[in-house]
């Protein structure tokens, strides 16, 4: 039996949960305040949002690492994560996680070697691999994109703020904006009404071109007119 010391590494993070009935409060994660919620709660990211954007991340440094050692150039990533959780018997069961992961600005003439890299990045994958053995993970086909759809534009990702704050900061952001810059929004439905919106209060003074159309991610270059 081999005499070698055990290595330990230890994460914190601080949770405060409000005791009003709304099911809510906040959690402190590498310097970070995210809202956190109760399915019922209408603010807030979901206990389940967290573990997908985790796993998510979790696995874009796994990738990272693994087209670092295989000298695969790469300008981003961005990986699409889904957690399923089913309901057996009353009681909530995480039963899968699934990543998408596209790689932004890479040698697309190499795809085969991006692919393998995608793929053994699974047997890496932090948080993943300390899970229960019966929780599928798959990893999705790698997808390649230009890199350079954004135009050099501001992004700004909406998906884990909660819906009732999405359109005031977005225009806070638009407002802000100097004339002929954009803003590309992320988002995980089509932004539609925030266009009509737009429309009918700043008429004619931004852009909007769609660079990603669903099923899991829209993104919309917002670009200032006036």
């Amino acid at each position: 039996m081999s005499g070698g010391s055990t290595r330990e590494d230890r994460f914190r993070v601080d949770l405060e949960w409000a005791g009003d009935g709304q099911h809510s409060g906040s959690a402190t994660i590498g310097g970070q305040v995210v809202e956190v919620s109760a399915p019922s709660a209408a603010a807030g990211a979901r206990p389940e949002e967290l573990l997908a954007g985790a796993a998510g991340a979790g696995y874009a440094v796994a990738l990272a690492d693994r087209l670092r050692a295989a000298d695969l150039p790469y300008r981003r990533l961005r990986i699409d994560t889904e957690v399923v959780v089913s309901d057996a018997a009353g009681v909530p069961t995480l039963a899968r996680i699934r990543v998408s992961p596209a790689v932004l600005g890479g040698d697309r003439a190499r795809g085969e070697e991006y692919r393998i890299a995608a793929r053994t990045a699974r047997e890496a994958w932090p948080i993943v691999r300390h899970l229960r053995p019966d929780v599928v993970r798959e990893v999705g086909d790698i997808a390649f994109g230009e890199g350079d759809e954004d135009g050099g534009a501001n992004l700004l990702d909406v998906r884990s703020i909660p819906p009732p704050r999405r359109h005031q900061l977005i225009f806070g952001l638009l407002d802000r904006l100097p004339r002929g810059e954009a803003l590309v929004l992320v988002n995980d439905h089509d932004p539609l009404p925030l266009r009509y919106q737009l429309e009918a209060t700043r008429e004619n003074a931004y852009g909007w071109e769609y660079l990603e159309e669903g099923p899991r991610t829209w993104r919309v270059r917002i670009t200032r007119r006036t």
